[in-house]
């Protein structure tokens, strides 16, 4: 019998942002033929989630309207729907409830069993959020760490910057948490959440690279039950912590490297934890998964 490894709770969460500005991919996946190529790509290195933005939530961005939010994800992603693998789970990455019920209910029409996520990076626990979570009753949910007391504040996060002593970063986050799992638990919803730390929101680098080192021991804190899902892939606190060598490549080249050595260094740290991670290019989780079950 094959002996069960930890990359069996490993997930790969593929990001593609249908966007025009957003820092990382801007401009290169917002036609139909481009998003459509991207998810071939995907499907080559087995994508189990498709995590799909129309808007950057991006500090330096400024915010959209819901109406052209809507008419990107319509006009790119549920057109090309049928692209994705049956299998695949399909995750909306808004932080406007009006989008992700419309998006939801379009994909049920298209794919009635698809599984579908909710990507909420507002991090705001409101009556707008249990309402759409009611009327779309198989969805899963995302919460995120951010610190945005309003939705269409989302863009505005490093206005609301983590406040506490240094190194008790991960302890902020512990309570957070442990505050909206007990409001999810009296909406009864509590089996459809997941965690996200949310790094590079709401946060200085210092407090990134803090809630880095300290992630494995913040997870240990919460049930094995609970599923995470953490996103540091091409994030600018990275590119403004590498040290650029002359021999060695891009700032971008680096940063994929650090980011693969620090997944197969956490995936060692979480064992019995179910982990999604998003990733604009899968090769990086995928290399760090292949490097962990070596040892």
């Amino acid at each position: 019998m094959k002996q069960k490894t930890q990359s069996n709770n490993i997930f790969v969460m593929g990001v593609i942002n249908i966007t025009p500005n957003s820092f990382s991919d801007g401009g290169m996946f917002n036609s139909p033929k481009q998003f459509i190529e991207q998810i071939e790509e995907f499907k080559k290195w087995d994508v189990e989630v498709y995590d799909v933005g129309a808007e950057s939530t991006a500090p330096f961005n400024t915010p959209i309207s819901a109406s052209v939010e809507l008419e990107r994800l319509q006009n790119i992603f549920l057109e090309a729907v049928d692209k994705i693998p049956e299998e695949a789970i399909l995750s909306v990455d808004t932080y406007r409830a009006t989008t992700f019920k419309s998006v939801y209910n379009a994909i049920k029409v298209l794919r009635p069993n698809a599984k579908i996520w909710w990507n909420d990076v507002s991090g705001v626990l409101d009556d707008e959020l249990f309402e759409t979570l009611n009327s779309c009753p198989d969805a899963q949910y995302i919460f995120c760490h951010t610190l945005t007391p309003k939705r269409i504040q989302s863009s505005d996060h490093m206005d609301f910057i983590l406040d506490c002593d240094e190194g008790d970063e991960y302890l902020e986050i512990k309570k957070r948490f442990i505050e909206a799992l007990a409001i999810f638990k009296e909406k009864g919803l509590s089996e459809r959440v997941m965690l996200d730390p949310c790094f590079g929101f709401s946060k200085t680098l210092e407090q990134n690279l803090s809630i880095l080192r300290d992630l494995p021991k913040l997870m240990r804190l919460f049930s094995p039950d609970i599923s995470w899902v953490i996103g540091i892939s091409r994030k600018s606190f990275l590119k403004k912590s590498v040290k650029v060598l002359a021999a060695a490549g891009t700032v971008a080249t680096q940063v994929e490297y650090i980011h693969s050595a620090y997944l197969s260094q956490l995936f060692t740290r979480v064992e019995g934890r179910t982990l999604y991670v998003r990733a604009h290019d899968p090769s990086v989780i995928k290399n760090a998964i292949f490097i962990t079950n070596l040892f």
